[in-house]
């Protein structure tokens, strides 16, 4: 009897050892668990480099290709300009009757094929027929580089001055062109002497201060027209 009892004794000691071994284990698992999670930091998203590296290099690409561009048109530029000083030099002819004994007589003038090369007809063909200072102011105006706002700002007065006139319905000013120090205008005038009397009043106006100027007029079978040199102060 009292052997039985041991017996039963222990194996209630044993199972009670059992059972609180295992939930002993339990409770390591899951604490093991709690910390592992707590230790695990969160993926993070890569940030989206590769997106805008494409959009970054076709930027240079396009960069680099206005680059070019514009170098290409500075190139062109220069040549036109030196093509057409050539072109000046080589059409340039003196206009007098015995150069050997009256050179200082001799005056600038302008091959009318040479005219026609910057200038539209009728215009082309009335300066043909000129001489002397306002072929000089002609091939000046040719050559000169554009003062943009100083070239802006007259080419804008000298317009105005043409529409806002009381004779304005009977002048058409076809071109105005300011560069530097010399301004060109010309166009067609439907009633005699109305041009002349527009540019009289364009005399009197502050902002038209000018050294000289040469004024030409003409008619064809369309009306008559006319065209203007002047050199202006700054």
């Amino acid at each position: 009897m009292k052997t039985t009892h041991v017996l039963m004794v222990s194996a209630v000691v044993f199972v009670v050892g059992l059972f609180a071994g295992l939930q002993l284990n339990s409770s390591n698992r899951q604490l093991a668990n709690s910390i592992s999670q707590e230790n695990v930091e969160p993926e993070l998203p890569e940030p989206q480099v590769q997106a805008s590296i494409p959009a970054d290099a076709t930027r240079l690409e396009q960069l680099q290709q206005r680059i070019i561009d514009l170098e290409q048109q500075l190139s062109a530029r220069d040549q036109r300009q030196e093509l057409a000083q050539q072109s000046l030099q080589q059409n340039l002819v003196s206009e007098t009757e015995e150069p050997e004994q009256n050179t200082d007589a001799a005056e600038t003038a302008i091959k009318p094929e040479h005219a026609s090369s910057f200038l539209p007809e009728p215009f082309a063909s009335l300066m043909a027929k000129q001489a002397g200072q306002a072929i000089d102011y002609l091939n000046q105006h040719q050559l000169e580089d554009i003062d943009s706002e100083w070239a802006y700002q007259m080419e804008l007065k000298i317009a105005d001055h043409f529409a806002t006139h009381e004779h304005a319905s009977q002048v058409e000013l076809s071109s105005v062109s300011c560069k530097t120090s010399i301004c060109e205008i010309r166009g067609y005038e439907y009633e005699p002497e109305r041009f002349i009397v527009v540019y009289n009043a364009m005399q009197t106006q502050s902002w038209w201060r000018y050294s000289s100027s040469y004024a030409f007029q003409d008619s064809n079978e369309q009306g008559r027209y006319f065209y203007l040199l002047a050199e202006m102060r700054r």
